[in-house]
């Protein structure tokens, strides 16, 4: 998900994306433990992402 893609979205709709990222991240690192290679290289990206969302959050939040 590009940066631009995440500044269109509402706050609330980025609280459900983060939900969402985080229960990916939950069983990416489940799937990692278990021994599969894609997972593992997956992780870095979606903690990024987690990041990138929370840190609009609050941009947006203190915006308003």
């Amino acid at each position: 998900m590009t940066l631009s893609e995440i500044r269109s979205k509402s706050v609330q709709e980025l609280v459900d994306l983060e939900k969402e990222m985080k229960l990916e991240l939950a069983k990416l690192s489940i799937k990692k433990n278990l021994g599969v290679r894609e997972a593992a290289n997956k992780i870095p990206t979606v903690r990024k992402s987690i990041a990138r969302i929370k840190t609009i959050i609050t941009e947006k939040r203190a915006e308003a």
